[in-house]
């Protein structure tokens, strides 16, 4: 089964309105992993906890981010952490406060996508007098986590498809668009460990230190 987990960003709407023209400006980076993996593993069960790094291959700065994750099914994020909440996740320090919650999870009405899902909205505090803009991370920084229940799942690998982002810049003239170059993640689901298989394995490990200690003994004498 293939998770599509489309990223869209919701201030598109709102900037054609207006009748800015759209101009990618740089690229924004995102992962799962600190290294810039784009592959997390998960067992299948509740508690499994995936974390989003963020990084630009350029020197850009952001005025917001606003964005919106779908989901397979209901009531699969149980909670999540980012830069308000953690010193080392990007955003700690320069993020205002939202009205709402700065990560909202619900179903979305069917008048509008017909699908469950999450955003992450963010907006950054001034950097100067009237600047609100903040630079992102030159190098792959944890920029939020979700806690998901995993357990209607189906343990293999599942796509996370990067459909689409918008987040906004302000380059001193209006607002600009930064592209999200990363096209896809990828969600592998394994299995909860049997008790019994753990219980086997750290037996048959205590075994193996034994035969080679005996040997080293034997080989002294």
């Amino acid at each position: 089964m293939k998770i599509k987990v489309a990223i869209l960003g919701v201030c598109f709407t709102a900037f054609t309105a207006f009748g800015n023209s759209r101009t990618v400006m740089g690229d924004v980076l995102v992962a799962v992993q600190g290294d810039g993996s784009t592959s997390a593993t998960v067992f299948q069960g509740p508690n499994q906890v995936v974390d989003f790094f963020i990084r630009s291959d350029a020197s850009e700065t952001v005025a917001s981010i606003s964005v919106v994750f779908d989901l397979p099914q209901y009531d699969m994020v149980t909670g999540y952490t980012t830069g308000l909440d953690n010193a080392t996740y990007f955003g700690n320090g320069i993020l205002e406060a939202p009205i709402g919650s700065p990560i909202t999870v619900y179903p979305f009405s069917e008048e509008i996508f017909d699908v469950p899902g999450f955003d992450i909205n963010q907006e950054f505090s001034e950097s100067a007098p009237g600047v609100f803009q903040q630079p992102l991370p030159a190098s792959f920084t944890p920029w939020f986590s979700i806690v998901l229940d995993t357990s209607a799942l189906e343990i293999g690998s599942h796509d996370l498809i990067v459909a689409d982002a918008l987040i906004l810049s302000d380059n001193g003239a209006g607002f600009d668009f930064l592209n999200v170059a990363t096209p896809s993640l990828q969600l592998n689901v394994s299995a909860v460990p049997e008790p019994g298989s753990l219980g086997a394995l750290a037996i048959s490990s205590v075994g193996l230190v034994g035969f080679i200690r005996r040997r080293k003994r034997n080989s002294i004498i």
